[in-house]
């Protein structure tokens, strides 16, 4: 199962997938999927509140930032079943 760019727009507007301070910092935009967290957007993203990066960062970059970083969890074996993870449940939630 992937994860599809649409899948990923269909999550944010829908509240499933967040961006959120990153925990760690305190600053900065992180993405979360129900209880878990990653870095997705690079210096842009950890310089930006949630708020500030959804007003300046359009929605279709925000997707494929995401997109990105899920890939590239997709195509490494110790992320592999953090992405499977992740597709299983945004499937589950979006088909619901």
């Amino acid at each position: 199962m992937t994860i599809t760019k649409n899948e990923i727009k269909n999550g944010l507007r829908k509240g499933f997938i967040k961006l959120i301070t990153d925990p760690n910092m305190e600053s900065g935009t992180v993405c979360q999927i129900e209880d878990n967290w990653f870095y997705f957007g690079g210096p842009t993203a950890e310089d930006m509140t949630p708020e500030e990066y959804r007003k300046n960062i359009p929605e279709e970059d925000i997707v494929n930032e995401i997109f990105d970083t899920l890939d590239a969890f997709r195509k490494d074996r110790y992320f592999l079943g953090e992405y499977e993870y992740y597709a299983s449940l945004l499937h589950l939630l979006l088909t619901n």
